[in-house]
């Protein structure tokens, strides 16, 4: 994690893995912050918080079969509000399409950094649901971290791990919340090799 951010300072998972935060344009130390949040209770609710979703993106991927199948992915979650800011991340080693809610929201191609998304104003109250469909040919692995606020200024973070679902069908609607997906099958959480890791983007 140290290496990840000496080689990508703005590498917001791996330092917030580290106990980091960011205010404004800065990186606070957990000592900093834990200074701040004596005056700023957003910040303390972050600290109290903080250990109940400690988690950082997993590279994850659906097994396929055939020399060049699709592979589609998706996660669906619960929001209490609709939130003030959200910021996702993605990174893949092929060309995807990304949908959030049953909007395509971006595509890209795979590269050393992670591509960046604003996306507090699809997000809603109630179910949301990111979906993304990687393209042959390719490599195996995709990485999400999406990380947002409410209005209350509580975190909110969801990163790609097994709890993601797969599959090699492309259905009607597959990428909207409505969608049922008890048919598909967990992902695995995959190490690709340490030379193709993808580091946020600047």
């Amino acid at each position: 994690l140290q290496q990840a951010v000496a080689v990508s300072p703005d590498y917001a998972a791996a330092r917030w893995h580290l106990g980091q935060v960011k205010i404004g344009d800065v990186w606070m130390s957990p000592e900093d912050v834990s200074t701040a949040a004596l005056n700023n209770p957003a910040l303390s609710q972050y600290i109290e918080m903080r250990h109940s979703y400690a988690k950082v993106a997993k590279w994850i991927w659906f097994p396929t079969q055939g020399n060049k199948p699709l592979c589609h992915l998706r996660k669906t979650f619960d929001l209490p509000s609709k939130p003030v800011r959200a910021e996702l991340q993605i990174g893949t080693r092929a060309d995807y399409e990304l949908f959030l809610n049953g909007k395509r929201i971006g595509g890209g191609k795979p590269g050393d950094n992670l591509a960046k998304f604003q996306v507090a104003t699809t997000l809603r109250q109630g179910p949301n649901t990111i979906a993304i469909q990687v393209k042959p040919p390719g490599l195996e692995g995709v990485l999400v971290w999406l990380e947002g606020n409410q209005k209350d200024n509580s975190i909110f973070t969801v990163p790609s791990d097994a709890s993601w679902k797969g599959s090699s069908l492309e259905q009607k609607k597959w990428q909207s919340p409505e969608f049922d997906d008890d048919g598909w099958k967990t992902v695995q959480e995959y190490i690709p090799p340490t030379d193709s890791s993808a580091t946020v983007s600047s």
